[in-house]
């Protein structure tokens, strides 16, 4: 797995977690509606971050951060949070992970 694989906008997807594994669709996937926006992370080239959650208008407010890939682990700091995740599968419209 490559850090390139990973680089883009990633939203939850709520809906489809069980067993503690979090997931991740691409900005095309047909989600739908909820009524507040969705936890997102934009993860960049040069290993920065912009962790995005629903703002008091229910418009996404983004917070700055940074992103590792190390083997099939990734790390991600800012907006408040420091987490490790093993990458369980990773697809262009989906990423699963569990939690460290």
């Amino acid at each position: 797995m490559k850090a390139s694989d990973l680089t883009g906008d990633w939203y939850r997807s709520t809906e489809e977690e069980h067993s503690g594994r979090v997931v991740y669709r691409g900005p095309t996937y047909d989600f739908p509606p909820v009524r507040r926006a969705r936890p997102s992370v934009r993860l960049k080239p040069d290993g920065t971050a912009a962790f995005g959650v629903a703002g008091p208008a229910d418009r996404t407010e983004e917070s700055p951060g940074r992103w590792e890939l190390e083997g099939d682990v990734l790390r991600l700091v800012g907006a408040g949070r420091s987490e490790e995740f093993v990458i369980e599968s990773l697809g262009d419209e989906v990423m699963v992970l569990t939690p460290r």
